[in-house]
């Protein structure tokens, strides 16, 4: 049972992992195949105009953007938009898989638990079921200890993707403001 469940959790978390990357990766593909950043500078000019014109992957687009005024620079920012996007999604996903296998792993030791004390009582005598009760009932006790400390992690975690989340927003807005200007 906990070898299926295992398992389950293992294609669970990879199935997570890679149905979220082939969105990011399309993204990226699309990004890459739409933009006509060869067509829209040449490099002849020096114009803001023609600066304006390359192509970010993030939405905001970039912070150096002034400061870019060739092709090659603007395909290593856009690679390590590439970079950054991939870390960033694989792993606040990673994170969050894994505390869903952890959390199912915890369900499927209290089913155990659960089986173990309907056998209660069913063999043995008097002094045996009660050490078995009482073993029990410890381990229902540290089950509820990591169950609480699982809630006070995942508390944390969404915090601090919320506060990351918050970040990028304002960043986003900043670098938005400084373009407009």
């Amino acid at each position: 049972m906990m070898v299926d469940r295992a398992k389950f959790c293992d294609i669970l978390a990879k199935s997570t992992y890679v149905m979220s990357m082939i969105p990011l990766f399309a993204y990226i593909l699309n990004m890459i195949m739409l933009n006509k950043q060869d067509e829209a500078y040449d490099g002849s000019s020096n114009s803001s105009a023609d600066k304006s014109t390359f192509m970010y992957l993030l939405p905001d687009g970039c912070a150096y953007e002034r400061f870019v005024d060739n092709l090659a620079l603007n395909y290593i920012i856009n690679f390590n938009q590439v970079i950054q996007m991939t870390i960033l999604i694989g792993t606040t996903i990673i994170c969050d898989s894994y505390y869903v296998t952890i959390t199912l792993h915890l369900c499927e030791q209290c089913e155990i638990l659960k089986m173990a004390f309907e056998k209660l009582g069913i063999m043995g005598g008097y002094e045996e079921n009660r050490f078995y009760f009482r073993c029990l009932v410890v381990r229902h006790q540290h089950l509820m200890m990591i169950a609480e400390t699982l809630e006070h992690v995942y508390n944390e975690i969404i915090l601090l993707q919320m506060l990351g989340m918050l970040l990028v927003f304002n960043i986003s807005g900043i670098n938005y403001r400084l373009i407009v200007k």
